[in-house]
């Protein structure tokens, strides 16, 4: 399965996706050729495509549906294959795009498959292309064989609802197909006793959906629609935003938190007056010095784990002590005297030289969180060429 991490709106998403080297995913909503604010993301997808790696266009249905609006097929259109022409012939079928679909209106569907069907079957001779098909008074089979003959059969993706609810006409309504529905579909043939489908691709959910539904969770639902693919003998993927839910669970927090930590201090220890300070500056203010008095006299031992455990420590403390105050009495009066306990102190208390501009900003903790969630952690981008 390929899994898509989609939703990519802002630029730290699409960065973290893109440089965990996910197979990415970004609706037409966010990413088009008529937006100035659309140029980074556009150049960085096609330069992720070129590297090899998956992408996911979607129509924007879900995105302009929440906004009260409807998807322009022929602008749609127009969009993926402008985008198609930016890459070579080489790499375009490593593009999947979802045809303007119409949930709910069965006719208004079957017309713009009959409108475009030319434009329709261009992009399936030269990417992925995935047809939504979505539940329907008409029988949900006997809509995808209309939906199928229309195009004439062509080399193309079925795509099933996972979503529970989307918007239509301003009302939410069920959208998740049933696993018989599922099954329905796959068992579809062409009139030549072939599968009708190239491939599968769940829309609107992946492995990491989240356990605590109200009824069958989506995880379960993932697995099963996994199994079916499978056992039809297809292959397939899947598209879900994760970056939301990533940043409101307690990992997400306590990854973010960790990160920030981490950042603040390797930065700190880094920075210039942190290195340049030395011993010679303790005998004129003994800063850190009186802080690791105060704190051996408060415990010792607690100062010698903060010791042991300091990464950047340049030797261990021995910890087979008797008593405190025997303890207390090495600490002060053999490892405070070391020639160069000032390098080791200041790691420990590397916050006295931490300064705000060494913090991780919002764009860099939600990029790196998001490239970790995703599959790995962040790398540098490469060099970006204008499209």
């Amino acid at each position: 399965m390929i899994i898509f991490r989609s939703g990519c709106v802002h630029q730290n998403e699409f960065d973290a996706a893109v440089r965990s080297g996910s197979a990415v995913g970004i609706s037409l909503a966010a990413i088009n050729l008529e937006s100035a604010s659309s140029l980074a993301k556009l150049t960085q997808l096609v330069a992720h495509i070129k590297a090899g790696k998956h992408a996911f266009i979607d129509n924007g249905l879900i995105t302009l549906g929440k906004k009260g609006k409807t998807v322009d097929t022929k602008w749609c259109l127009d969009q993926y294959r402008e985008l198609i022409n930016l890459l070579p012939k080489s790499h375009r079928n490593k593009v999947s795009v979802v045809i303007p679909d119409a949930p709910g209106n069965e006719i208004r569907a079957l017309d713009v498959l009959n409108t475009y069907q030319a434009e329709i079957v261009e992009l399936c001779d030269e990417c992925r292309v995935i047809l939504p098909i979505h539940k329907t008074q008409w029988g949900i089979v006997n809509f995808a064989q209309q939906a199928l003959r229309l195009l004439g059969h062509p080399r193309i993706t079925l795509g099933i609802p996972c979503l529970r609810t989307i918007r239509v006409d301003g009302k939410q309504v069920e959208a998740r197909l049933s696993r018989q529905e599922c099954i329905d579909l796959l068992s579809i043939r062409k009139p030549n006793g072939r599968k009708a489908w190239a491939d599968v691709h769940l829309l609107g959910i992946s492995e990491a959906n989240r356990e605590n539904s109200k009824d069958i969770p989506d995880c379960k639902v993932y697995a099963e629609r996994v199994a079916l693919i499978k056992d039809f003998g297809f292959k397939g993927s899947s598209d879900a935003n994760r970056a939301q839910s990533v940043f409101t669970n307690k990992a997400g927090k306590a990854a973010v938190s960790k990160y920030v930590s981490e950042q603040e201090r390797a930065r700190t220890i880094d920075s210039k007056p942190f290195m340049q300070y030395r011993g010679e500056q303790e005998y004129d203010e003994p800063t850190l010095f009186e802080k690791a008095t105060n704190a051996i006299y408060e415990s010792p031992m607690e100062f010698i784990h903060s010791w042991n455990t300091n990464p950047y420590r340049r030797y261990d403390i021995e910890t087979s002590f008797e008593t405190d105050e025997e303890a207390e009495d090495y600490l002060l009066n053999t490892v405070l005297m070391l020639p160069d306990v000032t390098d080791n102190l200041k790691t420990i208390y590397w916050k006295h030289f931490h300064t705000p501009s060494q913090t991780p900003s919002y764009t860099e903790k939600r990029c790196e969180i998001l490239a970790e969630a995703f599959g790995g952690h962040s790398q540098p981008l490469q060099l970006q060429l204008s499209v």
